[in-house]
């Protein structure tokens, strides 16, 4: 990475989103997931620390919320190019 340059997890997003953009690759990204997805990224299979990224990026504060939250990273780990970041 260049100093001064977008991090890792940044630069995967932006490619995931532009090979979609082209339907080079099967995956569909709304803003929130790629949110819920830059979250994942950042967390690693930190379970915690992906609570505490999707907190902070959603607002989450009540129990709609998580469910919101919850029902996107569902619908991210049905995608088959993405499943081995959540397992």
């Amino acid at each position: 990475m260049l100093p001064g340059g977008s991090p890792p997890e940044e630069l995967v997003l932006e490619s995931l989103q532009r090979l979609a953009d082209k339907r080079a690759i099967s995956l569909t990204l709304s803003d929130e997931r790629l949110a819920m997805l830059l979250c994942v990224l950042r967390s690693g299979r930190e379970r915690k620390t992906r609570n505490q990224q999707v907190r902070a990026t959603f607002g989450v504060t009540g129990r709609a919320e998580w469910a919101s939250a919850a029902a996107i990273e569902r619908d991210l780990q049905q995608q088959e190019l993405l499943k081995s970041l959540f397992h």
